[in-house]
């Protein structure tokens, strides 16, 4: 019996140095699961309506482009994370001569709006479908809605602005739907929201629809 408790022992040091093991094994894998991303994105935003608050848009915007960067968290084992964005929309202008000046002579309005926004959001993931993942996502946040218009004539006679819009900073909300994928590494996710901005004069409504990556 005497002969057998070393080898007890060792057994029991063995196991225990087994369990150790996967638990600092698995204590690794937590540590690195990712709690925090980065995210890149870049689409098309729709305007909805014909005015973006109480900025002069002539003949109304029209769909433009949209560039975005997040840092993401996420607490352990949870299918809420939260998300820090930053967004660029830049829209064009409906270039129909609507507005006559001088009379009966029409004009072209040229130029572009633009939509700076930092918000803050919660994400809500749903169940997976394999490398597939839904969510929902929405928000709060500060936008800043500028625009740079000038007055053209048929002819190309370029007529200066004489009331040009102030920007305008105001708060607003968004939400929407995306669903990531999972690639070996990589994570690719596709979004669409609408963001609502309570500016003077109309709401602000913009529909970014975007394809972006995290890191």
């Amino acid at each position: 019996m005497n002969r057998s408790c070393p080898a007890r022992v060792s057994l029991v040091t063995l196991l225990l140095a087994v369990v150790v093991n996967a638990s600092a094994t698995r204590a690794q894998r937590v540590d690195t699961t990712q709690m925090t991303d980065v995210g890149l994105a870049m689409g098309a935003t729709l305007p909805r309506g014909e005015g973006i608050g109480a900025l002069d848009l002539a003949g109304g915007p029209k769909a433009g482009f949209t560039i975005s960067g997040s840092v993401g968290i996420r607490p352990f084992n949870s299918s809420m994370s939260f998300r820090l964005e930053a967004q660029y929309a830049r829209l064009g202008l409906d270039d129909s001569p609507r507005i006559e000046l001088g009379g009966d002579a029409p004009v072209i309005a040229k130029g572009s709006a633009a939509v700076l926004s930092g918000t803050g959001n919660v994400v809500l993931a749903l169940i997976s479908a394999g490398r597939v993942r839904p969510y929902f996502i929405g928000g709060i946040g500060v936008y800043q809605l500028s625009s740079d218009i000038g007055y053209v004539t048929p002819s190309g006679h370029v007529i200066e602005n004489s009331a040009p819009s102030p920007s305008e900073t105001k708060f607003g909300v968004n939400g929407g739907v995306g669903f990531e994928v999972s690639v070996v590494s990589l994570r690719t996710f596709v979004e669409a929201r609408i963001h609502s901005v309570y500016a003077d004069g109309n709401r602000a409504r913009l529909i970014p629809i975007t394809f972006g990556m995290k890191f």
